[in-house]
């Protein structure tokens, strides 16, 4: 799934050529108090990165409770698939959506939230937070189970954009979309209904596309809850959510 949504700074190019003028041609001798990088300048993207080994060493595996995805030939797969090929009937008005939220899907969030990262720049760092831990999490499941896609099973799902490189179990973008709506909900309580609504939207759409079987939405959702409760109790996460709660006030 990547880096989720890049939002790089422009930085300037400071002029290099021995023969250019430039900031060398002042003064030599004196030396700035500035004793760390400033906080403002850190990419988020590094910060959820660097926020990421606390999630990592809490013992997270042994605290989310996941069972494995049903059996290959069994019944209750049979009638995933008898249900994931009623759906392809509604591909047709769902298929912008479907495109637009194979890649940047986060985005949706800023724009339910109206935000962005110099706006609320401690719930960006939150966001970016949230989608790297549950970028770890979804790639662990998914290896450990290695379910296959349900267009494997039955060919006919023809699945309608191109199938990701990576198991089926738990859905990823289930996954992903909870755990953005567990964060940006608990800074803003008040549209909690309109951001778990978004989370299901996007999730119902990947079973739509033929890319996932029912289960694969539930079980990203239920892991989506344990781990934003484990991560809810990082220091440096809860100094960010205290942080990103003084912004929407």
């Amino acid at each position: 799934m990547g880096n989720c949504f890049f939002d790089p700074l422009d930085l300037p190019e400071f002029p290099t050529h021995p023969d250019q003028p430039g900031l060398r041609d002042g003064p030599r001798d004196l030396l700035t108090d500035i004793t760390e990088f400033p906080r403002h300048y850190w990419d988020p993207d590094y910060v959820g990165l660097a926020i990421l080994p606390e999630f990592a060493t809490s013992g997270w595996e042994h605290q989310i409770s996941v069972s494995p995805p049903p059996a290959t030939k069994s019944e209750e797969t049979r009638r995933e698939i008898d249900y994931l090929l009623a759906l392809m009937d509604e591909r047709t008005k769902a298929r912008d959506e479907i495109v637009a939220q194979s890649a940047d899907f986060p985005k949706y969030w800023l724009g339910l939230l109206m935000m962005n990262r110099t706006s609320h720049p401690a719930t960006y760092e939150m966001i970016k937070a949230a989608a790297r831990v549950g970028e770890m999490v979804m790639f662990f499941y998914k290896f450990k189970f290695n379910r296959p896609r349900p267009h494997q099973l039955c060919p006919a799902l023809m699945p309608m954009i191109a199938v990701p490189g990576h198991a089926s179990y738990p859905s990823g973008h289930s996954l992903m979309s909870h755990i953005l709506s567990l964060t940006a909900a608990s800074v803003r309580k008040d549209i909690e209904g309109f951001l778990t609504a978004l989370a299901n939207r996007v999730g119902k759409n990947r079973e739509i596309a033929g890319l996932h079987y029912s289960s694969d939405t539930r079980a990203g959702e239920d892991i989506a809850k344990g781990a934003f409760e484990i991560l809810s109790s990082c220091p440096s996460f809860k100094k960010l959510r205290s942080d990103a709660k003084k912004e929407w006030r």
